[in-house]
């Protein structure tokens, strides 16, 4: 069986289980490869085109620079999208969604700014890709076209008062890397007498580059002016600027937000970082804090089990950890399950890793180089377990 037929195949089976976004298929990262692959390089259409703001209306057509490459046969998702198509929104995160057709069917796919920059980019994006336009010749980019109507720009906000808008960018652009809490003042903001300053109570997580915010202030903090409308106002140090946060009393939670201050959330890493990071820690003693174990399809919600909560079952595992050993994160079968996330501690910082059941969930070719990788340049490094 050719690489053609294959490739084919792969295309044929991934249409009939694509999620529709309106009259279009939707795509990810993976699919559009064998897309691109099985066009061989012929024109296609770029029905429309926007690069605009996640958080306003701020927006800008790229469809006909798009349109120029796929005349060609080629896609262009460039390396640093400010750079070339110019920045309709400072400040503010931005995403590339696009609707294109090959072979009479019309495909939606969406890219977020710093696609690139993430661990997730797949190999074959980077090295493998005859189809695809990360570079641009300076001719082709916007920006160089007319740099005066579009200057350069921080992807940072300004510092100084923000919104919890603003506070997802800033968290999306800061990585979890640690920050520092100045203030976190607690009551009516207006009579010292009657706040009290809780930035000590904010102090580890900050550590961590976690942003955790009470969701029942006043049960956390007490209740500091009797009588009053409350209001926290937090005053952090991120990236060498000031920012400060005002939230009232009751306030709604977005999803990406921690409220509890005793458990902050783990460092999410892929299989390369997991990689870098024991080869970092040479064998260095560190704690398994958890091993959950999941049930059924991510989309569509899943049944989990912590896997460490038998004491004997930490212990043996403990034994390993404080011989600098990790656990072979692809040892599936052992665990009988649809994926695993381990969770483990390494100089203060809490990570995590989720491998899937390749029986249920098949990996990639891309992932499987990354895997064989990870288990040749570790082999010293992890253990096989019962």
């Amino acid at each position: 069986m050719n690489i053609r037929f294959l490739s084919i195949f792969f295309l044929s089976a991934m249409l009939f289980s694509q999620i529709s976004h309106g009259s279009s298929t939707t795509i990810n990262l993976d699919q559009l490869k064998s897309i691109l692959i099985v066009n061989k390089g012929k024109p296609f259409t770029i029905n429309k085109a926007l690069y605009k703001s996640t958080i306003s209306d701020k927006r800008k057509d790229v469809t006909a620079l798009l349109q120029k490459e796929a005349s060609k046969g080629l896609l262009l998702l460039p390396k640093n999208m400010n750079a070339v198509f110019g920045d309709p929104a400072p400040g503010e995160l931005k995403r590339l969604p696009m609707r294109f057709t090959i072979n009479n069917i019309l495909y939606y796919f969406r890219l977020s700014e710093n696609w690139y920059k993430k661990s997730t980019t797949p190999l074959w994006f980077k090295t493998q890709n005859q189809y695809l336009i990360l570079e641009p010749e300076p001719t082709t980019s916007l920006q160089q076209s007319n740099p005066a109507e579009n200057p350069p720009s921080s992807p940072w906000p300004p510092a100084g008062a923000i919104s919890l808008d603003q506070l997802k960018i800033i968290n999306d652009l800061n990585q979890r890397n640690p920050f520092v809490v100045k203030q976190a003042l607690y009551g009516e903001l207006s009579d010292p007498n009657l706040y009290k300053d809780f930035a000590s109570m904010f102090t580890e997580s900050a550590q961590f580059g976690a942003f955790v915010i009470p969701q029942n202030m006043t049960a956390v903090f007490g209740d500091t002016a009797p009588g009053y409308v409350k209001k926290l106002k937090i005053t952090y140090l991120i990236n060498q600027k000031e920012y400060m946060l005002t939230l009232p009393e009751y306030w709604t939670r977005p999803s990406w937000i921690t409220t509890d201050l005793n458990n902050i959330p783990p460092i999410a890493l892929n299989i390369q970082q997991l990689k870098s990071l024991l080869i970092k820690n040479n064998k260095a003693p560190f704690q398994l804090t958890g091993i959950f174990k999941w049930q059924g399809d991510p989309t569509q919600g899943a049944i989990g089990q912590n896997y460490l909560a038998r004491e004997e079952t930490r212990t043996y595992f403990q034994t390993f950890a404080d011989r600098g050993l990790f656990l072979n994160p692809y040892a599936l079968e052992t665990f009988q399950c649809s994926w695993i996330e381990i969770r483990f501690k390494i100089n203060i910082q809490i990570y995590s890793i989720t491998i899937y059941n390749p029986q249920q969930f098949p990996p990639t070719p891309e992932q499987i180089i990354v895997r064989d990788d990870f288990l040749a340049s570790c082999k010293d490094l992890i253990i096989q377990y019962q």
